[in-house]
């Protein structure tokens, strides 16, 4: 399996919209606070000051509501990535193993990745994979070797077939058991 290059942006749909939603949050409270701050100056102050601070408030109010959301917007977007990246070799792994592909080792995600139980889920589950490909393989081996005796006349049908009936009952055993 290849190796996934650390990137920003894993997944630009998933992680800009988190982004997007993030930013969108903070333009509705920063003009909530504008609004309320706004009204404070105008009706409650009402020119109790001595001098005019409103130009500056409020130049003051946007440039930090805009260094807390592009940090915040940021930190979404650089957050994202333990979820996007993680969903990425999953699905890297998945079409693997759904072109018979399975993976040698355990499957391991990057310590900040969200859902460390999902890793130990598809490990057993390729686990259990690998035991029915041996298991499937060993009953196709038997067939071949029952094959070829019946072939050679080594067993008459009778017996092939009794043969065959242990086989597949050991197989279908196994498979309970597990």
């Amino acid at each position: 399996m290849k190796k996934i290059r650390r990137r920003f942006l894993v997944n630009p749909g998933y992680q800009l919209s988190q982004g997007g939603v993030i930013l969108a949050s903070h333009l509705l409270v920063a003009l909530l606070i504008a609004g309320i701050c706004s009204w404070f100056y105008l009706f409650v102050m009402d020119n109790g000051v001595v001098c005019n601070h409103n130009r500056e408030f409020i130049r003051y109010l946007c440039a930090g509501a805009l260094f807390v959301t592009m940090v915040t917007v940021f930190w979404a977007v650089r957050y994202s990535c333990s979820v996007a990246g993680m969903m990425i070799k999953l699905d890297m792994i998945m079409k693997e193993a759904g072109r018979g592909n399975l993976p040698s080792g355990s499957i391991a995600f990057r310590q900040k990745d969200h859902f460390p139980w999902l890793a130990r889920s598809m490990n057993d589950c390729f686990a259990q994979m690998k035991q029915y490909r041996t298991d499937k393989e060993a009953v196709l081996q038997k067939i071949s070797t029952i094959q070829k005796r019946l072939a050679g006349g080594e067993l008459n049908v009778k017996g092939a077939a009794e043969l065959l009936r242990q086989a597949v009952g050991e197989a279908a055993n196994e498979e309970t058991n597990d």
